[in-house]
């Protein structure tokens, strides 16, 4: 099975996701994670909810 290349990149909606469920659980902070990347320290990114 391939994996098509909309599954393999993270959309700017999958950011705002994050964002509502850290709002709605009064969380600051949150770690978006893709793993489809060759360094996995490249696929991180920070989402910081009212800091």
């Amino acid at each position: 099975m391939e994996a098509t290349a909309d599954l393999l990149t993270v959309a700017p909606v999958h950011y705002k996701i994050l964002l509502t469920y850290l709002r709605l659980t009064n969380i600051k902070l949150g770690l978006m994670i893709n793993f489809n990347v060759d360094l996995i320290k490249d696929g991180f990114k920070r989402v910081v909810n009212n800091l």
